[in-house]
């Protein structure tokens, strides 16, 4: 919906040119047929220019919107969430998880992934493709990512179990094979659901929140270390 919005404003100066040159031609001081083709050349850039940079604000905001419907489902199912942290990775380093929610099943390590388009991928591919406007990019395997980072909430919480879930926001169409841990921003609430009446391994949900506090990583210091190994790498 929103990019059908977005090109139609953007196609605007491409709509207005051809009534832009005909009055030019026709008119007293008409531009004449060289000065028609500059016409149309400017509002075909004009027209280039403006939708790209609408397709980015558009998608930006839907990035922001993705991650407030996010948080508010998170929270609806779980008082029990932290988000934008670090904590120390299985391996060494640091790792940065996207949102954690406990439950009496276990922790649930979520990584948000904010895409548009159709979404090219299976869970062993160590990049996954990702098409949409037109253009196609490379980007990391998010099942991939998430897993090390659930490696190391599971390293720091070692009696309590961690699950992988990477959660798409934005409208994107997954074209995979069947992920049960990639869903949709739609389908999570009932994927909370189903994971918590499977399982009950937490008797303590109190004491693990208080520990998952206690390995949270949430300074500035720490984050600009995060930085600096991500730009290394």
């Amino acid at each position: 919906m929103y990019r059908a919005i977005a090109t139609l404003l953007t196609a605007l100066p491409l709509v207005m040119t051809p009534a832009m040159v005909a009055q030019g031609m026709n008119g007293a001081d008409g531009i004449g047929l060289a000065g028609a083709l500059f016409a149309v050349a400017v509002a075909l850039i004009l027209t280039l220019l403006f939708r790209r940079a609408a397709f980015r604000l558009l998608n930006a905001l839907a990035d922001i919107v993705g991650e407030y419907r996010l948080r508010k489902t998170l929270l609806g199912s779980s008082e029990y969430l932290m988000s934008d942290f670090i904590v120390p990775g299985a391996y060494g380093g640091l790792s940065k998880i996207d949102h954690a929610l406990l439950t009496p099943a276990g922790l649930v390590c979520i990584r948000a992934a904010h895409q548009h388009g159709k979404v090219f991928g299976s869970a062993d591919d160590a990049q996954w493709f990702h098409v949409s406007g037109g253009r196609r990019r490379r980007f990391l395997n998010p099942l991939i990512q998430n897993e090390g980072r659930r490696r190391g909430l599971s390293s720091a919480l070692p009696s309590v179990p961690v699950v992988n879930l990477v959660v798409f926001t934005g409208p994107a169409q997954i074209v995979s094979e069947t992920m049960s841990n990639v869903i949709r921003l739609g389908d999570l609430s009932a994927w909370i659901d189903k994971y918590v009446r499977e399982s009950d391994a937490i008797d303590d949900v109190n004491g693990a929140w208080r520990r998952l506090g206690e390995v949270a990583i949430t300074d500035e210091d720490t984050r600009k270390d995060y930085q600096a190994q991500i730009g290394f790498c």
